[in-house]
C-alpha cells in the first residue's frame, strides 16, 4: 500500500519497504475506547477480521503534543502503534490504517511505513438535502460511515425547505416531520463515535413554506416567515428544540439565503416591525432577521452558519461571529465578506454542488479545486464565467463543504431511485473533495 493509494494523501508518509504481519489484537488508552470499537466494527465488516483486546497488535497511544486531528501510524514488522492527542485525530488515524491493512488468515498484514499527518483546515463537510425528500434514515447513517472514512470532520444536514420540515416539532404537530428527535439524537450518537459532528440547518425566513403554510398565525401569511416577535418567539423554541436533538454540535446553520423579499412589501406584521424598529427596507429588514435569529443561536451557546445571502451594506449589522458559506457569489462575493470581517466557508456552485440526476462535476474537476477560489454557471453570479479566486492575505477560509441537493426529487417518479443514484454520485466525489480540503494548502 503505498502513499499515492491512500485519500486524502498524508503529509508524511516513510515507506520502509518492508512487510508487517500481526495478530488481530488491539490495546488502547482508555480515551481513545469508542474510537476502537468503532474501528474493529469496520474492520470486520470490511476486512472479515475480528479483533481481540489482546497485546501484541495495534496499539492506541495518547500524546498531548498532537493538535485535535493529528495522528501517527507507525508500523514495523512486528506492530502497529497509532498516537492522537484528541477522539477526532484517532478516528482519523484508524480510518487511514483500514485502508493499510488487509486480512490474512485472521492476522493482519500491512506494508511497513511510518505516517504524520493533520489536516490544513478544521471545516471538511458533506451537506445532504433531505427536505425536497425526506431520505430514509438508513442513509443517513451510510453518508455518516462515508464521511469517516473520508476523513471529513462534519455532516450537515438540511432538515427544512418549501417541500418539509423534516425534525417532528412537538410544538407544532402539523408539521409532518419524517424523523423524531429520538431518531435524529441516535445519528448523532453514532456519528460522533466516528470523530463526526451533525450540523443542523434549519432554514429561514425564505425556503420556509413547510412552516408558513401550515402556521401562517405564527409564520405569516406571505411566501416568506413575517418579522414580528410573535414568529421570533416561536423561532427560539424551534431552536432550543434543535439544540436538544444536536447537542454536542457547536454550529446550526440557519439558511439565510433566496428570501422572497418583496413579499414583505405585503405583510403587515412585517410592516409593523419595520415601523417599530427605524428599518427603511426590505434588504435591510433581512439583516435583521439573520441578526435576531443568530442571537437565538448564540443564546444556545452555539455559533450560527448562514448561506450568502444578506446585502453587503448591511454587514455592519451582523455580527462577525456569524460564519458565512459563500456558495453562489451572487448576493456578496468572497473578497467583500471577509473585507467585512467574516470567517467563511467555501461551498461554490461549481465544482461542489450535487443535484442528482442531472448537474454535477467530475472529480478530476474537484481536484482541480482550489479552497480559495468559487466558480458558477449562473451569468449573474460574479463568479461566471472565470471565476473568482481569493487572495491569499485575504481573510480566512476555515474550510468547504460539498452538497447534495434534491430540487429534481420534486415530483419525481422514482425518488428512491434518486437516493440511490445521489449516494453513488457523492461517493464518487467525496475521496477527491477529501483530498481537496484536508491538503488544502497544496498548491
Amino acid at each position: 500500500m503505498k502513499r499515492k493509494s491512500i485519500m486524502p494523501i498524508p503529509k508524511q508518509y516513510c515507506d520502509r519497504n518492508n512487510k508487517g504481519c500481526v495478530p488481530a489484537y488491539i490495546l488502547y488508552d482508555k480515551r481513545f475506547a469508542k474510537a476502537a470499537e468503532v474501528f474493529c466494527t469496520y474492520a470486520e465488516s470490511i476486512h472479515d477480521v475480528v479483533f481481540k483486546n489482546v497485546e501484541g497488535g495495534i496499539v492506541l497511544k495518547y500524546d498531548k503534543k498532537l493538535e485535535n486531528e493529528a495522528y501517527t501510524i507507525d508500523c514495523d514488522e512486528s506492530s502497529i502503534t497509532v498516537t492522537a492527542s484528541q477522539h477526532k485525530g484517532m478516528n482519523n488515524a484508524l480510518s487511514c490504517l483500514l485502508g493499510l491493512i488487509s486480512s490474512d488468515k485472521g492476522r493482519i498484514s500491512y506494508d511497513c511505513c511510518l505516517i504524520e499527518d493533520e489536516p490544513d483546515v478544521c471545516y471538511r463537510t458533506f451537506m445532504l438535502d433531505t427536505a425536497r425528500y425526506p431520505h430514509n434514515i438508513s442513509y443517513l447513517y451510510k453518508y455518516v460511515d462515508l464521511c469517516y472514512m473520508n476523513r471529513l470532520s462534519y455532516f450537515q444536514i438540511h432538515l427544512t425547505d418549501n417541500e418539509n420540515f423534516t425534525l417532528k416539532l412537538p410544538a407544532f404537530p402539523k408539521i409532518k416531520g419524517k424523523y423524531s428527535k429520538k431518531q435524529l439524537s441516535a445519528l448523532a450518537k453514532y456519528a460522533e463515535a466516528r470523530g463526526i459532528t451533525i450540523i443542523p440547518e434549519i432554514n429561514v425566513p425564505g425556503h420556509s413554506r413547510a412552516l408558513t403554510y401550515t402556521y401562517p398565525e405564527v409564520f405569516g401569511e406571505c411566501d416568506i416567515m413575517s418579522a414580528s416577535e410573535n414568529t421570533f418567539s416561536a423561532l427560539e423554541e424551534i431552536f432550543a428544540y434543535v439544540h436538544e436533538t444536536f447537542p454536542n454540535s457547536p454550529y446550526i446553520h440557519i439558511g439565510g439565503e433566496e428570501g422572497r423579499l418583496s413579499e414583505w412589501e405585503k405583510c403587515k406584521p412585517s410592516q409593523a416591525y419595520m415601523k417599530e424598529h427605524g428599518i427603511e427596507s426590505v434588504s435591510e429588514l433581512y439583516a435583521e432577521y439573520i441578526h435576531r435569529v443568530s442571537d437565538i443561536v448564540f443564546a444556545l451557546g452555539c455559533t450560527p452558519i448562514v448561506w450568502e445571502g444578506f446585502a453587503e451594506e448591511y454587514n455592519d449589522r451582523i455580527s462577525k461571529d456569524v460564519i458565512v458559506a459563500a456558495w453562489e457569489s451572487y448576493y456578496q462575493t468572497a473578497d467583500r465578506l471577509v473585507n467585512s470581517g467574516f470567517k467563511i466557508i467555501n461551498a461554490s456552485w461549481v465544482p461542489l454542488y450535487i443535484v442528482c440526476p442531472t448537474k454535477y462535476r467530475s472529480p478530476k474537476e474537484i481536484l482541480d479545486w482550489d479552497i480559495r477560489t468559487w466558480h458558477n454557471w449562473y451569468e449573474k453570479s460574479a463568479a461566471y464565467p472565470n471565476g473568482l479566486m481569493l487572495k491569499e492575505d485575504e481573510g480566512e477560509v476555515i474550510g468547504a463543504q460539498l452538497c447534495a441537493w434534491g430540487d429534481n426529487f420534486v415530483g419525481a417518479d422514482d425518488p428512491e431511485e434518486l437516493c440511490q443514484q445521489e449516494y453513488a454520485l457523492v461517493a464518487e466525489r467525496m475521496p477527491a473533495f477529501s483530498e481537496r480540503t484536508w491538503n488544502a494548502l497544496k498548491k
